[in-house]
């Protein structure tokens, strides 16, 4: 799990500044480089991959981590230099990760294509190849693994122009790439650092995403897509979805759970939410708010509301417009402080019905910059604009009587998720899914700790985050 590693380095990060030590120099990230001795080979032909040229500026590199898109195993290694063969032929972007001594990564990718063999490198139970021509990783080659020309290879030293084997001589800075001529690998987009390395933009050798939107990324010979939903191009390029659904960058359904973590500090969790900025976790309690770090259920701090006897929240979401922490008891609260920004009122006109103090789960949906809160005693969805005016009044069909919800998060697509754990005066742990556009639950599923369920839940990264007793889950939206 290479998230791990981050996960850790921001714990303590995050721990160091709460000290006040300054935490010492800054670790700087590694770099990442993988070359492969031939990019075209056929099924069963093993590619030798060599990473030696990554490094560390001040550090060393600690585990190389590899993901070759075919389905096999993932691989983690110290060996800077490893081999993989395909079984089927395609285009494939095999994933190097590399994680340095003091937990930072680089990543970088690189396309091969397999094809379907065509002759018998031993020479025994397969078609030959003519002269000039030899069996090199079961293709018909020329010797040195130039391209050949007409029907001869050139000898070293020349190459092919035209049909003819001559002699290329390119003057700096320019190199020669076969079929492409004198090129600047520094800034050739069809040979960026090297001769077929295709990008969408180079820059000093390494590919930019250039015209690509943020949210996309350029696959070679695809395109710019987004890895979070196309189904071709699944979480890596080149990672086909055989159902021909991609959601968060994973082949799965909604619900599904990508990683389980520990379980969070504090059993009872009424709500949960993340700023970007910080860099770390909000929980919800019922009175106390809770920064913890999530991939390793490690608390880093918590204060509790103003001091009410009775009062409880539900709820909870971030509000980017103040950097405050909204709860669906309809108050905010900053960040590390119990200072109620409305002193325990609403601050928005709602119906009488529903009480400050009661209130319902809270979600903030990015796209469309709306804050929606879960009415618990009417059933509604209330959608209000940035400066915390409701704009709307939605009934929610499809819920039980007894629907009672302590979180909402946005699904990214125009829903919201709520969900519940099994609290005393609630019906049982629950996670369902509400359209937007129909006001109507579209989608239950059951939670990923069926028996005590998840209380908190946010959208991080086009990933649902789900907080219970028992455990933290990433989970498909």
């Amino acid at each position: 799990m290479r998230r791990g590693a981050l996960a850790l380095a921001l714990a303590l990060a995050l721990l160091q500044g709460g000290c006040g030590d300054g935490g010492g120099p800054k670790n700087l990230a590694p770099s990442a480089s993988l070359t492969v001795d031939h990019p075209l080979k056929a099924t069963g032909s093993p590619f030798l991959f060599d990473a030696s040229a990554s490094s560390d500026p001040d550090g060393a590199i600690s585990f190389y981590h590899y993901l070759f898109a075919d389905g096999t195993p993932e691989i983690l290694t110290a060996s800077r230099a490893t081999s993989h063969a395909y079984a089927s032929p395609g285009v494939f972007t095999v994933q190097l990760t590399v994680v340095d001594d003091d937990g930072a990564e680089a990543a970088v990718g690189l396309v091969i294509t397999v094809v379907e063999a065509e002759c018998s490198n031993n020479g025994v139970g397969g078609p030959q190849c003519d002269d000039p021509f030899a069996c090199l990783d079961g293709l018909c080659q020329c010797p040195n693994f130039q391209p050949p020309c007409g029907l001869v290879c050139c000898d070293t030293g020349l190459t092919c122009v035209d049909g003819a084997c001559i002699t290329e001589a390119c003057s700096a800075p320019l190199s020669f790439c076969p079929g492409w001529g004198c090129v600047d690998l520094l800034y050739d987009n069809n040979n960026c650092g090297g001769c077929g390395r295709m990008c969408d933009v180079c820059e000093l050798g390494e590919c930019r995403g250039g015209a690509c939107d943020p949210q996309e990324t350029f696959c070679n010979g695809v395109g710019c897509v987004d890895l979070q939903t196309d189904p071709a191009n699944c979480g890596f390029c080149g990672t086909s979805c055989p159902e021909g659904v991609c959601r968060s960058g994973s082949c799965g359904a909604p619900g599904t759970v990508l990683e389980a973590f520990p379980a969070p500090p504090y059993q009872t969790i009424t709500g949960m939410t993340y700023f970007p900025g910080d860099g770390a976790f909000y929980l919800m309690t019922g009175r106390r708010f809770v920064l913890f770090e999530p991939t390793l259920g490690l608390e880093l701090g918590n204060w509790f509301l103003a001091d009410e006897a009775m009062r409880r929240a539900v709820g909870l979401a971030a509000d980017p417009f103040d950097h405050a922490l909204l709860t669906g008891a309809y108050d905010r609260f900053t960040p590390g402080g119990s200072v109620d920004l409305e002193a325990y009122n609403p601050f928005f006109p709602v119906p009488a019905l529903v009480a400050p103090d009661v209130g319902g789960p809270v979600a903030f949906e990015e796209a469309t910059g709306t804050f929606w809160v879960f009415a618990n005693q009417t059933q509604e969805l209330l959608s209000l604009d940035r400066s915390k005016m409701v704009t709307g009044r939605h009934p929610v069909a499809g819920l039980d009587p007894s629907d009672r919800f302590t979180d909402l998060a946005s699904d990214g697509a125009g829903g919201v998720w709520a969900v519940r754990p099994n609290l005393e005066g609630l019906a049982g742990p629950a996670m369902k899914k509400i359209s937007l556009e129909s006001f109507r639950v579209v989608l239950e599923v059951e939670p990923p700790d069926p028996a005590f369920g998840i209380g908190g839940v946010v959208l991080v990264d086009g990933a649902l985050w789900g907080a219970g007793r028992n455990g933290v889950w990433r989970m498909v939206p």
